[in-house]
């Protein structure tokens, strides 16, 4: 009975530690989140769209679809990670906070008006855009021969169609047409792009980079 009681005793007693922990690490207590904690959690959804889009296909697995799925993946996980530290009091803290210097157009440090705010939210949105940017030129590049298309199918985001006599040349001027290959993945990187964009915008021009507002 007494190693019963125990045993309850201190299950209770972790329940209470987590408790507190949770109250204090993912209860916002005053102020509010930034609206940029939103936008990475939706910036996770639509990158796993697109490595589900390039993974899911039922064409062979070539060499440039297992690099594109490798970033897909990788930026995935890491805004996986950027909203989930977002929610999180210690990680959020960190990740907004400058990490160096901030200098404004003439040369000055400045905590407010610089012309970047140095911190690992900043470094992470800039290193995500690079990397999107392979992925989404890729995603938004024409294949215009049928041999190309076909060994292709499954990764063209927009596929140029020649007529049926073959006529039409690369300026469309005999009546070619884009279409979108592979609607999932088109839209999905489009997405992307636009919320990397607004968030690099966003943390190189805000004058106060912190997770919580007032």
């Amino acid at each position: 009975g007494g190693k019963q009681n125990g045993r309850t005793s201190s299950c209770f007693v972790s329940m209470d530690r987590f408790g507190e922990y949770w109250k204090e690490e993912f209860v916002i207590t005053s102020g509010r989140i930034s609206g940029r904690a939103n936008i990475w959690l939706y910036l996770f959804l639509s990158t796993t769209t697109t490595t589900l889009a390039l993974s899911t296909t039922q064409t062979p697995l070539t060499p440039l679809r297992t690099f594109l799925l490798f970033l897909t993946s990788l930026l995935t996980l890491l805004s996986f990670l950027v909203a989930f530290s977002f929610r999180h009091k210690t990680l959020r803290n960190k990740l907004t906070k400058r990490i160096s210097p901030c200098y404004n157009a003439r040369g000055m440090v400045s905590g407010r008006g610089g012309m970047m705010n140095h911190t690992w939210e900043a470094y992470v949105a800039l290193g995500m855009g690079a990397l999107w940017a392979m992925v989404a030129m890729t995603v938004w590049s024409r294949w215009e021969e049928i041999e190309e298309i076909e060994e292709n199918a499954g990764l063209d985001g927009v596929v140029w169609s020649p007529d049926a006599d073959g006529t039409a040349d690369e300026g469309h001027t005999n009546g070619g047409v884009s279409t979108v290959g592979n609607g999932n993945l088109y839209y999905s990187t489009s997405v992307s792009a636009l919320m990397i964009a607004y968030l690099v915008s966003d943390l190189l021009t805000i004058d106060d980079p912190n997770g919580t507002l007032p």
